[in-house]
């Protein structure tokens, strides 16, 4: 190629950059060509508002269904924007719900301590086993647990969590199933008060019908379309499912089912709200500042390296090969070593054409150091979680956060979260259960409890125990042993807890009758005491292991 025609070839491919790729400073120095190197991936986007039409919107006016102060279904949503929400609400659901249920003996069986060892009569069991049934089967799919804990993400979602009850033809509770609480909207208030009465237990074991009168409300649900509505529990009169009025008295025909509200305190708003709200911004804020992260990282706004030309220019084709270069061809382990090869065309130095080029110097500066530390507003999302974390009141080694804790600390913490916070939540949900579904079944027997997570030391006791162990009952040994196997208390002889392990010993030690309440034989003594010291043994290691750790 003659001088003059590889000139013009220069000049011709200096234009086209001219026109398309170069930026000029003002006093025409330098050049930069911006290659793009990735784009944004996902539909993600920063909006947090429901793309769903509210199903109601047409009947909040005229005041026949009361609008919610927020979306229902936004709020349902917030788990989905939130890490932080996502998990107080799952530790503040397994600790206040999900440990199980327990029926204990009703208070007023036991009023003195001589009742307290007296047997229960046989109708004691029937209502143990008619309360076990429907509990551990609330539903074709789910036990009364599972469903509580669905209906507890509800109300920490939404401010409220709904029990739908099913009766039977003779009028008993034959399922229970849950409302999801964001598809749920209430009417007003009835204008006229009705009578009814209330069934309570009293002191000496029977129910009394309490005469009251109050405004009742139904709730509506739309269910492919069409509205369904449910009465409040209480309410005495049938309420038609499909109007949401009242039906002739004794009417079966098209009758709605009651529901069982579990509900925040509600101030000054109809509906209650969640106990997070007053986070709500920060919550929305933290999400964006997630979604800028995100999209900072897909678009690479800090780039893998930088190619800098000096005294010439990237041709057109070189350009363009360099974008195609990291969009495609460096991607995956195939293409692990792959070589780039970039041509640059000289500079013109002089006064007249062709006259002089200057030498072409190509740089490749990496800029991967920086990129570790782009992550933008991480104070301010550590700052949002801690102020979520303070709505649920929730010590920070329950949700993962703390690093610096040792066994002496988490117990504490434990112990504290189920005094303060999970045990003073736990008690108006058994509440309503005992005053609904336990007093329409008339149990007289028994109470209903939700199991609590365990705050004990029996590591600590046992090893308390081991001083004193000759004034320790059996029993009471027997019965820490098996509340850490998880296993149950109330299959423990009476006899075992009038038995001293002092005396325990001496009937090993040198075979002698005990007395004939306690019903073991040296056999079952020996054995208990075996489980006991390999118990320790277990005990101690773990301890160690945990100090050598």
């Amino acid at each position: 190629m003659s001088k003059k025609n590889k000139l013009q070839k220069q000049r011709s491919a200096k234009k086209r950059l001219s026109k398309d790729r170069i930026v000029q400073t003002p006093d025409g120095a330098m050049s930069v060509h911006m290659v793009s190197v990735g784009k944004a991936s996902g539909p993600l986007t920063t909006s947090t508002q429901s793309n769903i039409l509210d199903p109601f919107r047409t009947d909040y006016t005229g005041n026949r269904i009361l609008a919610p102060p927020y979306p229902l279904e936004t709020l349902a949503q917030m788990c989905e924007y939130s890490a932080p929400l996502s998990q107080c609400i799952a530790v503040y659901t397994s600790n206040i719900v999900g440990f199980g249920i327990d029926l204990v003996r009703a208070r007023w069986t036991a009023d003195t301590e001589e009742d307290s060892e007296k047997k229960l009569p046989p109708e004691a069991d029937t209502e143990y086993m008619r309360l076990m049934q429907l509990f551990n089967y609330a539903n074709r799919k789910e036990s009364f647990v599972t469903l509580m804990r669905t209906v507890f993400k509800d109300q920490e979602n939404c401010g409220m969590g709904y029990v739908e009850v099913v009766r039977n033809r003779a009028g008993e509770i034959a399922t229970l199933l849950r409302l999801p609480a964001h598809t749920v909207r209430w009417t007003p208030k009835d204008a006229e008060w009705t009578e009814f009465t209330q069934r309570v237990l009293g002191e000496g074991g029977e129910y009394v019908d309490i005469p009251r009168t109050d405004r009742f409300r139904r709730f509506v649900q739309r269910v492919n379309g069409k509205k369904m509505y449910f009465k409040e529990w209480g309410d005495p009169r049938p309420i038609s499912k499909s109007t949401g009025k009242p039906l002739a008295a004794n009417s079966r025909a098209d009758a709605a089912n009651e529901v069982i509200i579990f509900e925040q305190e509600a101030v000054r708003t109809t509906y209650p709200l969640p106990r997070w709200m007053p986070n709500m911004m920060g919550i929305l804020g933290a999400h964006d500042a997630d979604t800028v992260n995100y999209l900072f990282f897909q678009n690479k706004s800090i780039p893998p390296l930088i190619v800098t030309v000096s005294g010439g220019s990237l041709t057109g084709e070189t350009v363009d090969k360099l974008g195609d270069f990291f969009d495609k061809e460096i991607k995956g382990l195939d293409s692990f070593e792959r070589v780039l090869i970039l041509e640059a065309v000289p500079a013109e130095v002089g006064s007249f054409e062709g006259e002089k080029v200057s030498p072409v110097k190509i740089e490749v500066q990496p800029l991967t150091q920086f990129i570790k530390e782009d992550a933008r507003f991480l104070l301010y999302r550590e700052a949002v979680a801690k102020s979520i974390r303070g709505d649920y009141r929730l010590p920070p080694v329950l949700l993962g956060m703390s690093e610096d804790y040792n066994r002496a600390t988490v117990i504490e913490a434990v112990r504290s979260a189920e005094e303060q916070v999970f045990r003073p939540e736990r008690t108006p949900i058994e509440y309503v259960i005992q005053t609904t579904i336990m007093a329409d079944m008339e149990i007289k027997y028994w109470e209903f409890n939700f199991l609590g997570g365990k705050t004990s030391d029996y590591a600590a006791m046992l090893e308390a125990i081991s001083g004193v162990k000759e004034m320790i009952p059996v029993g009471q040994v027997q019965k820490i042993v098996q509340m850490m196997l998880n296993e149950p208390t109330e299959d423990i002889p009476e006899a075992l807890f009038q038995t001293l392990l002092s005396e325990l010993q001496a009937a090993i030690n040198e075979p002698a009758p005990l007395p004939p309440s306690a019903k073991t034989t040296p056999e079952q003594q020996e054995g208990l005491v075996e489980k006991l010291v390999d118990l320790r043994h277990q005990l101690e290691k773990r301890l160690e292991e945990r100090k050598a750790g």
